[in-house]
């Protein structure tokens, strides 16, 4: 008869083989399976994750940095168009928070615009490529669950490029005004 053992972690072979060879029962095994070659690949394979897991966070700073950008860009053409409702608003002494709030909305809203673009995209490459039965979600982390954080941390980069859009906007009208 046989026996076969399977570690969870590819890290932890040799550490259970090593387990077994000096225990008690190291004496009744005929064969252990040398897998010197398999912890090559094995060593190969972390190593790949471990820069694939790295150069995803990379890519993922990158893009908050161009959605930021691009959502203040938006809310600066916005803002522009507006210039004139915001010069007279700012005349008749609206408060900063009143001139503020549309642009946080439409920044919010161009956000979660996106998102859903992005989710429906997202949904057809997945739908395109058959990777959907490899897609392996955890107990803890549902896809409703992924979809709902993405809209929150898109609506938080919407707000951020608004508020971040309007007080440039209103530094550079005040300084050209009392000049």
């Amino acid at each position: 008869s046989s026996l076969r053992i399977v570690t969870e972690n590819p890290t932890e072979h040799q550490t259970v083989l090593d387990f077994i060879q000096s225990s008690s029962y190291g004496e009744f095994l005929l064969d252990t399976e040398s897998t010197n070659e398999n912890q090559e690949i094995t060593a190969r394979l972390l190593g790949l994750t471990d820069f694939t897991q790295k150069l995803i966070v990379g890519v993922l700073l990158a893009f908050l940095i161009g959605t930021l950008m691009m959502s203040m860009n938006a809310v600066h053409l916005s803002i522009f168009n507006r210039r004139t409702e915001i010069q007279i608003m700012q005349l008749v002494g609206a408060k900063p928070s009143m001139i503020y709030s549309p642009f946080l909305v439409e920044g919010a809203l161009y956000s979660v615009l996106a998102t859903l673009f992005s989710g429906v995209l997202l949904g057809i490459f997945l739908k395109s490529t058959n990777l959907l039965p490899y897609l392996n979600f955890e107990d803890r982390t549902s896809p409703a669950t992924l979809a709902l954080l993405e809209v929150l941390c898109s609506i938080a980069m919407g707000l951020l490029a608004s508020s971040i859009a309007v007080k440039i906007y209103l530094r550079r009208s005040l300084a050209l005004d009392h000049s």
